[in-house]
């Protein structure tokens, strides 16, 4: 799980409270991972990624005033290090291949169980594409 002998450093964004924190609860009892932040909104994401620099980006397509897609557009051109996968309710194909293209790695269905979840992060951080 490791890369150079640390934790994959994992971010949260999801504007729904009780999926957020099942989302920060599953990173922080996985082995080999480590929270290093939880945001309820794009704007929150966008002012504290770049501040934390996480590894891997849990990211929520569907958020408030800026969604998901325009978050990850603007955090790839500051952060180009940081690796993104969307989480979305439904197989929206528009959607997903907007997030693609604005600079997200992969995506996954939020009914997808946390192990696969997990393994995703962990193939992503890797260079394995989920």
């Amino acid at each position: 799980m490791q890369k150079y002998g640390r934790h994959i450093r994992v971010c949260v964004v999801e504007d729904n409270h009780f999926l957020r924190h099942a989302f920060d609860q599953m990173v922080i009892n996985g082995v080999g991972y480590e929270l290093v932040g939880s945001c309820d909104s794009g704007e929150a994401a966008i002012e504290t990624i770049p501040t934390i620099l996480p590894d891997v980006v849990l990211m929520d397509i569907d958020m408030g005033l800026i969604s998901g897609i325009e978050a990850v557009r603007f955090l790839k051109e500051k952060c180009p290090q940081v690796q993104f996968i969307m989480c979305t309710v439904h197989d929206e194909e528009e959607k997903i291949f907007q997030a693609l293209s604005a600079g997200a790695s992969g995506y996954l269905l939020k009914s997808t169980t946390p192990d696969a979840i997990l393994i995703a992060i962990q193939e992503l951080y890797m260079g394995v594409l989920p």
